[in-house]
Order: C-alpha cells, then structure tokens, then sequence
C-alpha cells in the first residue's frame, strides 16, 4: 500500500481531500478500533481504510489490498458524498470572503485573496462558494511562483536589479509569511548577492568560485539558477 499511496496521482487526490491517519491495527488510537468494527463489520484483511467527514462521521472504506485505481474509486465516491455538503449557516458565512475574494481577484489583490481563503480555512463543506474561494486563491499562488520565475529568469540574463528587488518585495508584501512570502524574502537576498558578485566580477581577476559560493545558500531553490556562469548556461558556448 505504500507505494500505491505514493503514487502521484493518488497522493495529489488524497492531498487535496484529506488528512490521513495511519494506526497501528495493535494498538489504535482512541475509537478507531471501534469506528472500523462499526464501519467495516466483515472485514478481516489488512489494510483497512476509512473515509471520514471531518467530524469524524462515516463516509465508506474497505478491507484488504487496494491498487491505485480501487482507491482512486474510493476517493471517487467520499468526494461525492452528502456528508460533505456545506450547512446553509456555513455557505451564508461564506458569501463575504466569496464575494471579497472575487472583487480582489479582479484587482489582482493576492493579499485579499489569500485573507479570504483564510478565512474559509475556518469551516468545512462543499460548496460554490468555497470553490470560487479555492480558485481565487489558486490564481493567486500561479501568479506568484509565474512572477518569481520571471524575477529569476530576468536576473539570470543580466537584468538590472533594482526593478527586481521591486518585483521580489510585491510578492513579499502580497504574500507575507506565506511560502511565496519566504521565497521573496530568499530572493531579496539572492539578488543582494548577485549584486555584489557582478560587483566582484567586474573587477580584474575575480575568484573563479565565486558564484558557486555565492549559490551555496540558496540551494534548492530557484535562486540557485541567478549564480549559473555564463558559460555554463543552456544555449552558451565558450569563445
């Protein structure tokens, strides 16, 4: 089952529709020894598995080894459940971050946005508002990780920096404390660091690691690809 549940396209399914559990069938946490006698009565092969509202209610789940496609099925008939529908009093509370969100969205005012999905964040339930809630903030988090590739791209070329240091601190002040938001603060060190090594480089006979220094910091990032040598570059030869 583990590399079934580490398959992507059940693990992107799971990830967007639950929070998973896993307990040990020896030793289960608090009622889940119960939950599965109630909810899998003739079960008697592992693994089972469950599906629940997030008020722990009964959605389905099965018994015995399950390939990608029997769990994708799964997945399938819990999302449609109607113990997933939103209550009217949570689709009310709803139509105010919806309705935020959407006259934000036409502003491209990612800081509404994501305040809005936030606040949806707080309840649970399907619904059009939630769902218009979700794109929004999807535009908003496409629009981020487009303009910081441009950022990196535009550097990468040998752009100027000020304007981009502009750029990075428009993400940062969108996104704050969100993951786009810690990327921004990366790349505002990036491009500080860049500056100093054309600096360096612009002078006669600059150490040849200087880049491969400068990138330590940032590895596994974007902001790796700022301190590439020209020469190394795709599409560059040396001369």
């Amino acid at each position: 089952m583990q590399r079934v549940l580490s398959a992507p396209p059940v693990k992107e399914r799971i990830g967007a529709l639950a929070v998973g559990l896993a307990a040990d069938c020896d030793n289960a946490e608090g009622g889940v020894e119960s939950l599965m006698r109630d909810g899998l009565p003739d079960a008697s092969t592992l693994p089972f598995v469950a599906l629940l509202t997030p008020t722990g209610q009964w959605i389905c789940g099965a018994s015995g080894y399950q390939d990608s496609g029997q769990l994708m099925a799964l997945l399938a008939t819990a999302e449609k459940s109607p113990l997933l529908e939103a209550t009217p009093a949570v689709r009310k509370a709803l139509e105010k971050p919806a309705a935020a969100a959407a006259a934000a969205l036409a502003k491209s005012d990612w800081k509404a946005v994501l305040a809005a999905a936030r606040e949806a964040a707080k309840s649970t339930g399907r619904c059009p508002e939630r769902t218009a809630l979700a794109d929004a903030e999807k535009k908003a988090r496409e629009w981020a990780a487009t303009e910081l590739d441009a950022i990196v791209q535009a550097a990468a070329s040998g752009g100027e920096l000020p304007p981009l240091r502009k750029r990075v601190a428009l993400v940062k002040q969108h996104f704050g404390n969100e993951p786009e938001g810690v990327d921004a603060d990366a790349g505002a060190k990036a491009l500080q660091r860049l500056q100093v090594v054309r600096e360096v480089e612009a002078a006669p006979n600059p150490a040849k690691d200087l880049r491969p220094r400068s990138a330590e910091p940032f590895k596994g990032t974007r902001w790796t690809a700022l301190f590439v040598p020209a020469a190394a570059k795709p599409g560059k030869s040396d001369k």
